[in-house]
Order: C-alpha cells, then structure tokens, then sequence
C-alpha cells in the first residue's frame, strides 16, 4: 500500500488528494521530449461534518481510472478501531452508512497497471448529541416593524418536524402560532414578550430556550405642536359675562384656550403573528390651528366694556371700572397662554412618550373609533390634570360688581 510515504500504510496524517507521476512524451524535429504530470488517484469526502447519533452520512469517493477494487474503512475516534462498514461494500462513487462515532472514511484501492494500493482520507466527521435554537431578529423591535424568529436545529442538516410555536405577551396573553413544518414565525410588533418553540429534531422531542423579544420606542416619534395663537374675540363665550362679584369668574366665562387634533393616515396599526389583536398608534397626532377666546365684553369697543364705569351701586357693593375691565383682558390673555405653553410643553415631552408607548389588545371585532379613544385616554387625562391644577393656582377674583349693559346683547 502506497500513500507518499512507504512503511506507513495505516497514515492519517498524510496530506490528501494522494498524486503519483504520470509520463507523457511528444516529438518535435525528431526530438522527444519526456513530461511528468500529477493526477489525482483517489480522494474522498464526507457530505456532512456535524450530525447526530444514528444520522447517516454519505462519503463520495473520486478515483483515477483503472482502478480494480476499493476497500472501505471508519476509525472511530472513540476508541481508535476501524470499522469495515458492510453497508460500503462494493461501493465505487458513494456509500451512505451511519456511523458508530466521530472519525474518518479511509478508502483504498488497486490499480492494474501500478501493481499497488493508494489510498485516501476523509474529512472528519463529529456525532453530536441533536439539539433545538431559537433565533429572532431583529431584537430588539421597533414598534411598528417586523421581527421574525427561526427554529435551528443541530446539526444544521437535521430534520425538523411537528414545529409548535407560541409567544406569550408582556399582558400574559398566551398566542399560538402554526403547527407543522414551519420552521419560522413574525410579524409586526407592538409589545414584547417571550417566544417559545418546540419541534422534533430527526424524531427527537425538543424543546428549544426561549427568547425574550423587546420591543422599543420609535425614534423622533413626536407632536409637532403649533405656535402660540393671538387672542380674538369669540361670541361663543357668554355674553353678557356678569358673574357674582366676591368670588373667581368661572372657566370659559372670560376666556377659553380651545385646539383639536387628528390623524393624518388614519390612527390604528395593528400587530400581526405574535402580536395580532395588538393595536398602536401609527403616526402622532396633528393639532389643528389653536385659539384663545376671549369674550367680546373685555374689549373697550364693546357695550359691555363701556358700561363698566365704577362707583357704588343701591347695595353698596364698588362696580367695575375700565381699569378692571382692562386688567381683567391682560389676566385672561395670560391665563390662556398659560394653558397654551402647559399643553405645547406636554405633548413636547411625557404627551408625546404616552402617545407612542399607547398599545391595547383587543378583539378585532371591537369598532376602531373605541379603540382609538382607549389609546387615547390616558394621555389625555394625564393633560387634563396638569391643566387642573394650572387653574386651580390661577384664578381670575372678581372684586368688583359687573354691571349688565342697558341693552341685553347689545353690542
């Protein structure tokens, strides 16, 4: 048996493919001229390097022409023994056999006209004990965006079957996905959570780690809130504004800070795979042009204005004066822009984090408006509150008697 080094017919560290001299002679002018080239005698390769206990593995075998017979031979790593596979018998391009451990195929052969054996090694092979990974990318998530998660076996080239997923939600709710062959499951998500996945790795029931998915906030996600409007008179007010003196002038009496909002794409998105029945909203809000309102009774052109003139009423009680008419316009104003800042300084800010943070699961039978107001709600409570409390520490006192033009409604 010849490998390229005599005295070493059981070598496995000898370098492969194996090569032997080949002579090739051509004339030119009566000349000859003598070529040695190298070919390749025998190699062979195993088609898998990693498989599991009782995985078959196929070795394909390459030989010169010429060839009488080939012997097939495994070391096992194990325990250092070769194995004679009967499964190889015969085999001239391939055998398929599984093997007792992780080693190497050694095939040998016999070549007519050489009179002796060469032969060569595969690569090794590891048995590896079968084994299920769970991969999901991108994790984290951006809200709105698709992740997809994927069942790996090991080794790569198992079969996987009877796939079970499921992904249990921040809320505990428990959604399951396919059953069968899928090897892959996502969509778009809303909120994080835990998947799990368990699948049959060449017959074996496993179960593979779970993967806690995250999801985070959209980037740059923020209302765009508009400046700060001018007063203007507004009939929408009540007119004439005659309050009881002593105490403070009701909200919206004087003055009103008013704004609505919309959405420009429509307000719902909505999860899909593990996170269906899971809604957000899908673009920020967009506020309308604001107002400050004030009643048309604070401006000096008004009846209203020009009956307040001072003095002592019948009751003793001090009326109002322009001085308090125009003190009262200034106090209003401010009151109002107050409300402007609070509500511009708010969705700049928390408003803007509540409103992209906003999810819900909920049942794809409930109406898109109701669902939208629950997203909805919190943040605008939470407005609503500090609003509150900025009237509460700001109210207009009314320290004088209002007195009612002699016209009701005059203007």
């Amino acid at each position: 048996m010849r490998d390229g080094m005599p005295g070493q017919p059981n070598c496995l560290a000898c370098p492969d493919p194996y090569q032997r001299g080949r002579m090739a002679g051509y004339s030119i002018s009566g000349e000859t001229r003598i070529l040695a080239e190298k070919v390749t005698l025998i190699q062979v390769e195993a088609r898998e390097s990693v498989v599991a206990p009782g995985q078959p593995v196929t070795f394909d075998v390459v030989t010169y022409p010429g060839t009488a017979e080939l012997v097939w031979r495994f070391l096992r790593e194990d325990v250092n023994e070769w194995v004679y596979p009967d499964e190889c018998r015969r085999m001239t391009a391939s055998c398929t056999f599984v093997p007792p451990s992780g080693g190497r195929m050694q095939v040998y052969g016999r070549w007519y006209l050489l009179r002796e054996d060469y032969y060569a090694t595969s690569n090794s092979i590891t048995v590896r004990e079968a084994a299920l990974s769970l991969e999901c990318t991108p994790n984290p998530v951006t809200r709105g965006n698709e992740m997809n998660c994927t069942a790996k076996p090991e080794p790569v080239t198992a079969q996987l079957t009877n796939v079970r997923w499921t992904f249990i939600d921040t809320a505990g709710n428990n959604i399951p996905g396919p059953n069968g062959d899928r090897v892959t499951w996502g969509g778009i998500m809303v909120v994080g959570g835990t998947m799990h996945v368990s699948a049959e790795v060449n017959g074996v029931p496993l179960g593979a780690e779970p993967v806690e998915v995250r999801v985070e906030r959209r980037a740059d996600w923020r209302v765009s809130f508009p400046a700060m409007p001018e007063p203007e008179p507004s009939s929408a007010l009540p007119y004439p504004p005659v309050t009881t003196p002593g105490g403070a002038v009701g909200e919206g009496v004087f003055g009103q800070y008013v704004y609505s909002y919309g959405f420009p794409a429509g307000p719902l998105g909505g999860g899909t795979g593990p996170n269906r029945n899971w809604y957000y909203l899908r673009a920020p809000l967009e506020i309308n042009e604001p107002h400050i309102l004030i009643n048309p009774g604070l401006y000096p052109d008004d009846p209203f204005f020009r009956a307040q003139r001072g003095g002592l009423d019948q009751d003793g009680y001090r009326r109002c004066d322009a001085a308090f008419m125009r003190s009262a316009f200034a106090s209003v104003v401010a009151h109002e822009r107050g409300h402007h800042q609070i509500a511009a300084e708010f969705f700049g800010t928390a408003g803007s984090e509540m409103l992209e943070a906003a999810t819900v699961y909920s049942p794809p039978t409930q109406d898109a408006g109701e669902v939208t107001d629950i997203l909805l709600a919190p943040t605008i409570t939470a407005l609503e509150g500090r609003q509150s409390g900025f009237d509460d520490k700001n109210k207009l006192m009314l320290t004088c008697k209002l007195q009612p033009s002699r016209t009701t409604g005059d203007r």
